[in-house]
Protein backbone atom coordinates (compact mmCIF):
# COMPACT_ATOMS: atom_id res chain seq x y z
CA UNK A 1 0.00 0.00 0.00
CA UNK A 2 1.55 3.24 -1.34
CA UNK A 3 1.27 5.88 1.65
CA UNK A 4 -0.03 9.82 0.33
CA UNK A 5 2.30 12.12 0.51
CA UNK A 6 2.08 15.28 2.53
CA UNK A 7 -0.41 14.41 4.27
CA UNK A 8 -0.31 13.45 8.05
CA UNK A 9 -0.13 9.45 8.30
CA UNK A 10 -0.84 8.76 11.26
CA UNK A 11 -4.31 7.96 11.89
CA UNK A 12 -4.32 8.57 15.99
CA UNK A 13 -2.50 7.33 19.18
CA UNK A 14 -4.69 6.05 22.13
CA UNK A 15 -1.91 6.63 24.34
CA UNK A 16 -0.90 10.26 23.19
CA UNK A 17 0.48 12.29 26.05
CA UNK A 18 -0.03 16.49 25.22
CA UNK A 19 2.99 18.15 23.81
CA UNK A 20 1.91 21.76 24.34
CA UNK A 21 2.74 23.09 27.61
CA UNK A 22 -0.92 24.57 27.60
CA UNK A 23 -4.09 25.22 25.95
CA UNK A 24 -4.53 28.00 23.25
CA UNK A 25 -4.17 31.34 25.63
CA UNK A 26 -4.76 33.63 22.28
CA UNK A 27 -7.98 31.33 21.21
CA UNK A 28 -9.33 31.55 24.67
CA UNK A 29 -9.17 35.33 24.91
CA UNK A 30 -10.67 35.75 21.24
CA UNK A 31 -13.49 33.60 22.35
CA UNK A 32 -14.15 35.42 25.86
CA UNK A 33 -13.99 38.50 24.07
CA UNK A 34 -16.71 37.32 21.29
CA UNK A 35 -18.62 36.11 24.50
CA UNK A 36 -18.72 39.79 26.14
CA UNK A 37 -19.39 41.16 23.01
CA UNK A 38 -22.26 38.99 22.63
CA UNK A 39 -23.99 39.09 25.65
CA UNK A 40 -23.97 43.14 25.80
CA UNK A 41 -25.29 42.92 22.24
CA UNK A 42 -27.50 40.00 22.66
CA UNK A 43 -29.20 42.26 26.00
CA UNK A 44 -29.41 45.40 24.00
CA UNK A 45 -31.12 44.23 20.84
CA UNK A 46 -33.23 41.24 22.42
CA UNK A 47 -34.87 43.69 25.32
CA UNK A 48 -37.90 44.88 23.20
CA UNK A 49 -39.15 41.51 22.17
CA UNK A 50 -38.31 39.87 25.16
CA UNK A 51 -40.19 42.32 27.17
CA UNK A 52 -43.30 41.79 24.61
CA UNK A 53 -42.78 38.74 24.64
CA UNK A 54 -41.94 37.03 28.19
CA UNK A 55 -42.44 40.29 30.16
CA UNK A 56 -39.15 40.25 31.87
CA UNK A 57 -36.41 42.04 29.40
CA UNK A 58 -33.58 39.87 30.21
CA UNK A 59 -35.39 36.59 29.26
CA UNK A 60 -33.64 36.19 26.18
CA UNK A 61 -30.13 37.20 28.00
CA UNK A 62 -30.97 34.28 30.41
CA UNK A 63 -31.62 31.58 27.75
CA UNK A 64 -28.00 32.63 26.01
CA UNK A 65 -26.31 32.66 29.15
CA UNK A 66 -27.81 28.89 29.75
CA UNK A 67 -26.80 27.90 26.25
CA UNK A 68 -22.83 28.84 27.24
CA UNK A 69 -22.96 27.42 30.18
CA UNK A 70 -24.15 24.13 29.26
CA UNK A 71 -21.86 24.36 26.20
CA UNK A 72 -19.00 25.47 29.03
CA UNK A 73 -19.53 22.36 30.75
CA UNK A 74 -19.11 20.62 27.18
CA UNK A 75 -16.32 22.16 26.33
CA UNK A 76 -15.09 20.86 29.83
CA UNK A 77 -16.11 17.11 29.11
CA UNK A 78 -14.57 17.71 26.15
CA UNK A 79 -10.99 18.45 27.38
CA UNK A 80 -10.98 15.95 30.24
CA UNK A 81 -12.30 13.42 28.27
CA UNK A 82 -9.16 10.48 26.78
CA UNK A 83 -9.33 11.72 23.13
CA UNK A 84 -9.98 8.34 21.55
CA UNK A 85 -12.97 7.99 23.72
CA UNK A 86 -14.96 10.34 21.54
CA UNK A 87 -13.55 8.65 18.20
CA UNK A 88 -15.05 5.69 19.60
CA UNK A 89 -18.23 7.01 19.69
CA UNK A 90 -18.15 9.12 16.25
CA UNK A 91 -20.82 6.77 14.69
CA UNK A 92 -23.19 6.65 17.44
CA UNK A 93 -23.30 10.28 17.63
CA UNK A 94 -23.56 10.75 14.15
CA UNK A 95 -26.66 8.60 14.32
CA UNK A 96 -28.05 10.26 17.20
CA UNK A 97 -28.15 13.37 15.12
CA UNK A 98 -30.10 11.78 12.42
CA UNK A 99 -32.97 10.07 14.88
CA UNK A 100 -32.85 14.21 16.84
CA UNK A 101 -33.67 15.22 13.18
CA UNK A 102 -36.46 12.79 12.17
CA UNK A 103 -38.05 13.80 15.77
CA UNK A 104 -38.27 17.36 14.94
CA UNK A 105 -41.10 16.62 12.49
CA UNK A 106 -43.46 14.66 15.38
CA UNK A 107 -45.48 16.89 17.28
CA UNK A 108 -42.29 16.80 19.24
CA UNK A 109 -40.74 19.31 17.50
CA UNK A 110 -41.13 23.21 18.24
CA UNK A 111 -41.90 25.79 15.16
CA UNK A 112 -40.96 29.43 15.34
CA UNK A 113 -40.72 32.08 12.65
CA UNK A 114 -42.68 29.37 10.31
CA UNK A 115 -39.55 26.65 10.71
CA UNK A 116 -39.76 23.73 12.66
CA UNK A 117 -35.92 23.01 13.46
CA UNK A 118 -36.42 22.41 16.91
CA UNK A 119 -37.05 20.06 20.27
CA UNK A 120 -38.10 22.25 23.35
CA UNK A 121 -35.90 21.20 26.36
CA UNK A 122 -37.68 23.43 29.10
CA UNK A 123 -35.12 26.29 29.16
CA UNK A 124 -33.76 26.01 25.72
CA UNK A 125 -35.20 24.76 22.52
CA UNK A 126 -32.71 21.92 20.94
CA UNK A 127 -31.75 22.52 17.12
CA UNK A 128 -30.38 19.07 16.11
CA UNK A 129 -28.22 21.18 13.11
CA UNK A 130 -26.07 23.18 15.51
CA UNK A 131 -25.51 19.73 17.22
CA UNK A 132 -24.74 18.24 13.85
CA UNK A 133 -21.65 20.22 13.17
CA UNK A 134 -19.05 19.16 16.10
CA UNK A 135 -20.52 15.47 15.65
CA UNK A 136 -19.82 15.23 11.61
CA UNK A 137 -16.12 16.81 12.12
CA UNK A 138 -16.05 13.40 14.66
CA UNK A 139 -17.13 11.13 12.04
CA UNK A 140 -16.04 12.66 9.05
CA UNK A 141 -12.49 12.18 10.76
CA UNK A 142 -12.82 8.70 11.84
CA UNK A 143 -14.85 8.10 8.60
CA UNK A 144 -11.39 9.10 6.65
CA UNK A 145 -9.16 7.63 9.26
CA UNK A 146 -9.95 4.08 8.12
CA UNK A 147 -9.01 4.72 4.46
CA UNK A 148 -5.65 6.63 5.29
CA UNK A 149 -2.57 5.42 2.27
CA UNK A 150 -5.60 5.32 -0.17
CA UNK A 151 -8.00 8.58 0.48
CA UNK A 152 -7.29 9.89 -3.10
CA UNK A 153 -8.57 6.50 -4.56
CA UNK A 154 -12.50 7.28 -5.88
CA UNK A 155 -13.78 4.64 -3.76
CA UNK A 156 -12.69 6.42 -0.88
CA UNK A 157 -14.43 9.43 -2.15
CA UNK A 158 -17.65 8.16 -3.01
CA UNK A 159 -17.77 6.61 0.79
CA UNK A 160 -17.43 9.62 2.26
CA UNK A 161 -20.13 11.16 -0.14
CA UNK A 162 -22.64 8.22 0.31
CA UNK A 163 -22.07 8.49 4.29
CA UNK A 164 -22.61 12.18 4.69
CA UNK A 165 -26.00 12.39 1.99
CA UNK A 166 -28.66 11.63 4.13
CA UNK A 167 -27.69 14.30 6.49
CA UNK A 168 -27.35 17.21 3.63
CA UNK A 169 -30.23 15.26 2.01
CA UNK A 170 -32.58 15.63 4.92
CA UNK A 171 -31.63 18.86 5.67
CA UNK A 172 -32.47 20.75 2.79
CA UNK A 173 -35.10 19.18 1.10
CA UNK A 174 -36.52 17.18 3.99
CA UNK A 175 -39.16 19.01 4.20
CA UNK A 176 -39.77 18.42 0.99
CA UNK A 177 -39.47 14.54 1.00
CA UNK A 178 -41.42 14.64 3.72
CA UNK A 179 -44.33 15.91 1.87
CA UNK A 180 -43.71 13.61 -0.87
CA UNK A 181 -43.80 10.38 0.90
CA UNK A 182 -45.11 11.19 3.92
CA UNK A 183 -42.16 9.82 5.78
CA UNK A 184 -40.95 12.27 8.58
CA UNK A 185 -37.41 13.21 7.75
CA UNK A 186 -36.78 17.21 9.61
CA UNK A 187 -39.82 19.81 9.88
CA UNK A 188 -38.04 22.34 7.48
CA UNK A 189 -35.86 22.59 4.79
CA UNK A 190 -32.42 24.57 5.93
CA UNK A 191 -30.34 25.51 3.01
CA UNK A 192 -27.87 27.01 4.57
CA UNK A 193 -27.17 24.31 7.15
CA UNK A 194 -26.56 22.24 4.38
CA UNK A 195 -23.97 24.28 2.52
CA UNK A 196 -22.63 24.50 6.40
CA UNK A 197 -22.17 20.58 6.29
CA UNK A 198 -21.23 20.52 2.44
CA UNK A 199 -18.24 22.55 3.19
CA UNK A 200 -17.21 20.58 6.44
CA UNK A 201 -17.09 17.35 3.83
CA UNK A 202 -14.99 19.48 1.40
CA UNK A 203 -12.92 20.43 3.40
CA UNK A 204 -12.34 17.07 5.26
CA UNK A 205 -11.61 15.66 2.05
CA UNK A 206 -9.54 18.64 1.13
CA UNK A 207 -6.81 18.17 4.13
CA UNK A 208 -7.14 14.29 4.04
CA UNK A 209 -5.18 14.76 0.25
CA UNK A 210 -8.38 14.76 -2.63
CA UNK A 211 -7.03 15.22 -5.55
CA UNK A 212 -7.30 18.55 -7.41
CA UNK A 213 -9.40 17.19 -10.03
CA UNK A 214 -11.83 16.12 -7.67
CA UNK A 215 -12.47 20.16 -7.05
CA UNK A 216 -14.23 20.55 -10.48
CA UNK A 217 -16.47 17.24 -9.79
CA UNK A 218 -17.15 19.30 -6.14
CA UNK A 219 -18.18 22.47 -7.73
CA UNK A 220 -20.31 20.90 -10.41
CA UNK A 221 -21.92 18.75 -8.26
CA UNK A 222 -22.54 21.62 -5.43
CA UNK A 223 -23.89 23.66 -8.39
CA UNK A 224 -26.25 21.33 -9.19
CA UNK A 225 -27.51 20.63 -5.86
CA UNK A 226 -27.80 24.20 -5.26
CA UNK A 227 -29.95 24.60 -8.22
CA UNK A 228 -32.26 21.51 -7.48
CA UNK A 229 -32.63 22.89 -3.95
CA UNK A 230 -33.73 26.23 -5.27
CA UNK A 231 -36.02 24.86 -7.74
CA UNK A 232 -37.61 22.66 -5.44
CA UNK A 233 -38.98 25.72 -2.87
CA UNK A 234 -40.20 28.76 -4.86
CA UNK A 235 -39.67 31.11 -1.68
CA UNK A 236 -35.66 30.54 -2.59
CA UNK A 237 -35.75 31.51 -6.30
CA UNK A 238 -37.65 34.65 -4.80
CA UNK A 239 -34.83 35.96 -3.05
CA UNK A 240 -32.02 34.87 -5.21
CA UNK A 241 -33.77 37.24 -8.40
CA UNK A 242 -34.53 39.71 -5.22
CA UNK A 243 -30.95 39.84 -4.58
CA UNK A 244 -29.61 39.98 -8.02
CA UNK A 245 -32.23 42.18 -9.41
CA UNK A 246 -33.36 43.99 -6.89
CA UNK A 247 -36.63 43.61 -4.45
CA UNK A 248 -39.44 45.72 -2.88
CA UNK A 249 -38.22 47.74 -0.23
CA UNK A 250 -40.91 47.23 2.05
CA UNK A 251 -40.95 43.15 1.83
CA UNK A 252 -37.92 41.19 0.47
CA UNK A 253 -34.79 44.45 0.69
CA UNK A 254 -36.44 45.67 4.15
CA UNK A 255 -34.13 43.85 6.29
CA UNK A 256 -30.86 44.74 4.59
CA UNK A 257 -31.68 48.06 3.91
CA UNK A 258 -32.94 48.86 7.73
CA UNK A 259 -29.19 47.55 8.59
CA UNK A 260 -27.87 49.37 6.46
CA UNK A 261 -29.42 52.64 8.50
CA UNK A 262 -28.41 51.19 11.72
CA UNK A 263 -24.40 50.98 10.69
CA UNK A 264 -25.18 54.42 9.20
CA UNK A 265 -26.24 55.95 12.11
CA UNK A 266 -23.50 54.56 14.33
CA UNK A 267 -20.54 56.02 12.99
CA UNK A 268 -16.96 55.88 14.41
CA UNK A 269 -17.91 55.69 18.27
CA UNK A 270 -21.66 54.56 17.94
CA UNK A 271 -24.78 55.68 19.95
CA UNK A 272 -23.84 54.09 23.05
CA UNK A 273 -24.99 50.78 24.67
CA UNK A 274 -28.37 50.20 25.04
CA UNK A 275 -29.41 53.12 22.84
CA UNK A 276 -29.95 51.84 19.24
CA UNK A 277 -33.44 53.08 17.95
CA UNK A 278 -33.71 50.03 15.01
CA UNK A 279 -34.50 47.19 17.55
CA UNK A 280 -36.65 49.51 19.62
CA UNK A 281 -39.16 50.62 17.60
CA UNK A 282 -39.29 47.32 15.62
CA UNK A 283 -37.74 48.68 12.10
CA UNK A 284 -34.43 46.09 12.42
CA UNK A 285 -36.18 42.50 11.96
CA UNK A 286 -34.09 39.73 13.80
CA UNK A 287 -32.05 42.29 15.22
CA UNK A 288 -30.98 39.75 17.96
CA UNK A 289 -29.54 36.72 15.79
CA UNK A 290 -29.05 37.24 12.04
CA UNK A 291 -28.79 41.20 12.03
CA UNK A 292 -27.12 41.89 15.75
CA UNK A 293 -23.67 42.86 13.59
CA UNK A 294 -26.19 46.20 12.82
CA UNK A 295 -26.70 46.33 16.19
CA UNK A 296 -23.12 46.44 17.12
CA UNK A 297 -22.45 48.69 14.66
CA UNK A 298 -25.27 51.36 15.40
CA UNK A 299 -24.39 51.23 18.96
CA UNK A 300 -20.82 50.48 19.15
CA UNK A 301 -20.01 52.29 15.63
CA UNK A 302 -16.88 51.44 13.22
CA UNK A 303 -14.53 50.48 16.14
CA UNK A 304 -16.99 48.55 18.03
CA UNK A 305 -17.93 46.68 14.78
CA UNK A 306 -14.21 46.36 13.65
CA UNK A 307 -12.89 44.54 16.88
CA UNK A 308 -16.13 42.10 15.97
CA UNK A 309 -14.81 41.22 13.08
CA UNK A 310 -10.93 41.43 13.88
CA UNK A 311 -11.96 38.55 16.65
CA UNK A 312 -13.92 36.82 14.27
CA UNK A 313 -10.71 36.64 11.77
CA UNK A 314 -8.76 35.59 14.65
CA UNK A 315 -10.63 32.78 15.93
CA UNK A 316 -10.09 31.56 12.32
CA UNK A 317 -6.86 32.10 12.05
CA UNK A 318 -6.05 30.29 15.29
CA UNK A 319 -8.28 27.54 14.36
CA UNK A 320 -6.08 27.12 11.32
CA UNK A 321 -3.18 27.36 13.56
CA UNK A 322 -4.32 24.49 15.18
CA UNK A 323 -5.26 22.70 11.95
CA UNK A 324 -2.01 22.91 10.56
CA UNK A 325 0.24 22.14 13.49
CA UNK A 326 -1.71 19.19 13.75
CA UNK A 327 0.18 15.53 13.36
CA UNK A 328 -2.51 13.38 13.59
CA UNK A 329 -4.90 12.52 10.62
CA UNK A 330 -7.66 12.73 12.42
CA UNK A 331 -6.67 15.80 14.54
CA UNK A 332 -6.42 17.50 11.17
CA UNK A 333 -9.99 16.86 9.78
CA UNK A 334 -11.72 17.47 13.08
CA UNK A 335 -9.69 21.17 13.33
CA UNK A 336 -10.26 21.59 9.85
CA UNK A 337 -14.28 21.23 9.16
CA UNK A 338 -14.60 23.39 12.91
CA UNK A 339 -12.83 26.11 11.30
CA UNK A 340 -14.62 25.60 8.47
CA UNK A 341 -17.52 26.00 9.59
CA UNK A 342 -17.01 28.57 11.93
CA UNK A 343 -15.30 30.65 9.27
CA UNK A 344 -18.30 30.53 7.04
CA UNK A 345 -20.94 31.02 9.51
CA UNK A 346 -19.04 34.28 10.37
CA UNK A 347 -18.53 35.21 6.17
CA UNK A 348 -21.85 34.78 5.34
CA UNK A 349 -23.49 36.38 8.13
CA UNK A 350 -21.48 39.37 7.97
CA UNK A 351 -21.74 39.40 4.02
CA UNK A 352 -25.75 39.06 4.36
CA UNK A 353 -25.59 41.90 6.74
CA UNK A 354 -23.87 44.50 3.94
CA UNK A 355 -25.50 43.57 1.19
CA UNK A 356 -22.96 40.97 -0.57
CA UNK A 357 -24.43 37.72 0.34
CA UNK A 358 -28.30 36.34 -0.49
CA UNK A 359 -30.39 36.67 3.13
CA UNK A 360 -29.79 33.55 4.99
CA UNK A 361 -30.80 32.80 8.56
CA UNK A 362 -27.12 31.71 9.87
CA UNK A 363 -26.41 33.29 13.62
CA UNK A 364 -22.93 35.25 14.39
CA UNK A 365 -20.54 32.78 16.39
CA UNK A 366 -20.47 33.58 19.96
CA UNK A 367 -22.92 36.71 18.81
CA UNK A 368 -26.24 36.46 17.92
CA UNK A 369 -29.02 34.67 20.02
CA UNK A 370 -28.92 31.17 19.85
CA UNK A 371 -28.55 28.82 22.98
CA UNK A 372 -28.44 25.87 20.73
CA UNK A 373 -25.51 27.24 18.36
CA UNK A 374 -23.93 28.40 22.05
CA UNK A 375 -24.08 25.05 23.10
CA UNK A 376 -22.47 23.77 19.56
CA UNK A 377 -20.27 26.56 19.65
CA UNK A 378 -18.51 26.26 23.02
CA UNK A 379 -17.63 22.67 22.04
CA UNK A 380 -16.19 23.37 18.78
CA UNK A 381 -13.56 25.41 20.74
CA UNK A 382 -13.12 22.80 23.16
CA UNK A 383 -12.38 19.91 20.42
CA UNK A 384 -9.53 23.20 18.73
CA UNK A 385 -8.16 23.38 22.31
CA UNK A 386 -8.09 19.81 23.23
CA UNK A 387 -6.43 19.46 19.54
CA UNK A 388 -4.03 22.14 20.30
CA UNK A 389 -2.46 19.85 23.58
CA UNK A 390 -1.72 17.01 20.51
CA UNK A 391 0.11 19.37 18.29
CA UNK A 392 3.68 19.77 17.45
CA UNK A 393 6.25 21.90 19.44
CA UNK A 394 6.88 25.46 18.67
CA UNK A 395 10.39 25.31 16.06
Amino acid sequence: MTVVPDIPTRVSDDRIEPTAPAYDRVLVGTVLLLIVLGLTAVTSASAPKATSTYGNAYAILLRQVVGLGIGGAGALVVLMVPWHRLRQIARLMYGGILLLMLLTATPLGHMANGAQRWLPLGVINLQATEFAKPVLALFLADHLSQYIGRIRQPAVVVAVLVATAPLILATVVGAQLMSATGIPLVGQSDLGAAFLFAGMVFAALWVAGLEPQWVAFFVILGAAGLLLAILAAPYRLERIMAFVWGGDAQTTDFQVIQGWVAMAMGGWTGVGVGRGIGQGDGYLPEAHTDMISAVVAEEMGVIGWSVLVGAQMMLLVRGLRVASRATMLYDVVVASAVTTVLGMQAAINLLVVVGWFPPKGLVLPFISYGASAAVSEMIMVGMLLRIGTHTAPEG
